[in-house]
């Protein structure tokens, strides 16, 4: 698995600075993936799929970025994979599974999680897409943007209001195909990190979908899908960061011998310490995938685990940095860019993070009690 996903990236990644320069996910490569079972890792063989478990996705992630150096074309490797096996394999009804399985395992179909709204993301309280029943039909009103894959995706699973009281909304999860009339793609959002990974948004006005669309049990999305999908994403990204700091630090050794910079012994006990950071960090991301498996799980989940990659993870750019500066190596563009792109993947929903690390820490120091 891992010689297969090293072999592509080697030949059809590495080498291609200028995949770092486009917007849109080059749809040759797209198609190149496909042709070396690149996909489906994690559906079950009966709909084309390899039925791998959380741990091989992830590393499988991991080798294309530490042999391909392109962050951005595994984010959307990844939330395609996660789509495909979480979602529509977790929640879809036999009918939605032979529907769309096949063609997501094949990489003919991409389908993109809709979720997030201008200004307030995909806080519960303000998202305001609502989906109304009318004789049996579902009617979907509303506008969903940040979405990774929209622009190339095929199917789009969209969360919306279904259900309102005085103290709470309920959400239900909508499987709806690109074609389906109503919706619309808004412009590709032009952002200057993590490509060629796309991201836009749609329009949804008066789109029509029946009532077998529904992915999972009405009003209840939120809590089963949004919710565990954070951390989800967040565990399963660890692989492909990991692979980013693997990467450089092969990028770093090499520029050392090309630039003919003296590698005396403090330089070398830094990188030392380095690969021993990314050695590490390669390890939490394998344990936070193997927590994610069904027979893996215990009710602490991989929370913790996370939050502490994204801070070691964070160090580690500071201090590589520090190394570069110190040893007065010029940095070429694939390693400026895999920072660039490791920050920014560390960056997404700081905040929430910084919530959790106060809540943990309030838990933490409640259970304690004062001191006898």
């Amino acid at each position: 698995m891992n010689k297969r996903f090293y072999s592509f990236a080697q030949e059809h990644i590495a080498g291609h600075p200028e995949f770092h320069e486009m917007a849109r996910f080059p749809e040759v490569l797209w198609e190149k993936m496909a042709q070396h079972r690149l996909f489906g890792l994690g559906i079950d063989p009966a709909y084309g799929g390899q039925g791998k478990n959380a741990r091989t996705i992830s590393e499988a992630g991991r080798v294309l970025v530490e042999a391909g150096g392109n962050l951005g074309i595994a984010l959307s490797w990844l939330i395609h994979e996660m789509t495909a096996r979480w979602f529509i394999m977790g929640f879809g009804s036999s009918k939605q599974k032979a529907s769309y399985l096949p063609r997501l395992a094949g990489g003919k179909m991409t389908a993109c999680f809709a979720v997030s709204e201008p200004e307030y993301g995909a806080h519960p309280k303000y998202l305001s897409t609502e989906a109304d029943c009318i004789q049996g039909r579902y009617r979907i009103n509303g506008e969903k943007t940040y979405l990774t894959n929209a622009p190339m995706a095929g199917l789009f699973i969209v969360i919306a209001v279904t259900k309102k009281t005085e103290s709470k909304k309920g959400f239900t999860a909508f499987l709806v195909p690109r074609d389906t009339p109503g919706l619309t793609l808004t412009d590709p959002m032009e952002l200057p990190f993590l490509r060629p990974s796309p991201h836009g948004g749609i329009l949804l006005r008066n789109c029509r979908v029946e009532a077998d669309a529904v992915l999972g049990y009405l009003n209840t999305a939120y809590e089963t899908m949004v919710r565990p999908f954070r951390e989800l994403e967040d565990t399963m990204m660890m692989g492909p960061a990991s692979g980013g700091m693997a990467f450089q630090l092969a990028q770093v050794a090499r520029l050392i011998h090309e630039q003919k910079i003296a590698a005396d012994d403090g330089l070398v006990s830094e990188l030392g310490e380095l690969r021993c950071a990314a050695d590490a960090l390669a390890a939490l991301a394998k344990a936070g995938a193997t927590m994610l498996d069904p027979q893996e799980k215990d009710q602490t989940g991989p929370g913790s685990i996370v939050l502490f990659f994204k801070k070691q993870a964070a160090d580690f750019q500071s201090r590589l940095q520090q190394v570069l500066e110190n040893a007065k190596i010029e940095p070429d563009i694939g390693l400026k860019q895999m920072r660039q792109d490791i920050t920014a993947a560390l960056g997404i929903a700081q905040k929430v993070s910084a919530l959790k690390l106060g809540r943990i820490g309030r838990e933490f120091f409640k259970s304690e009690g004062p001191p006898a």
